[in-house]
């Protein structure tokens, strides 16, 4: 998941009070996406990239830090909903071309 020994310095971000609010609700937002990825999945990468790529998108939101925290978990489980359904429908696809046509 997110590694915050690699994140952008605060400075970097100084500037845009919006973007270090969105930052800061993706970080809060970063477990709960798991679980809500883990649930639908279960555990392993594919509850891992789902929770990944809805952070990716939420983190598009601008006004995402400017919201209620339970909006913001409304959010986040729609968005991961959105890409575990994506996820799912991939893996049946691979599935059912079998393994000489993948």
């Amino acid at each position: 998941m997110y590694d915050h020994k690699h994140a952008a310095p605060s400075n970097a971000i100084a500037g845009d009070g919006a973007a270090r609010d969105r930052i800061a609700a993706l970080r809060e937002l970063e477990l709960y996406a798991y679980r809500v990825a883990v649930y639908l999945l279960g555990e392993g990468t594919a509850a891992e990239e789902a929770a990944k790529t809805a952070l990716l998108e939420l983190a598009r939101h601008r006004t995402l830090g400017g919201v209620a925290p339970r909006v913001q978990q409304a959010l986040a489980k729609r968005a991961v909903m959105k890409c575990a359904l994506a996820i799912r429908r991939e893996t049946a696809a691979q599935a059912t071309k079998g393994p000489f046509l993948a």
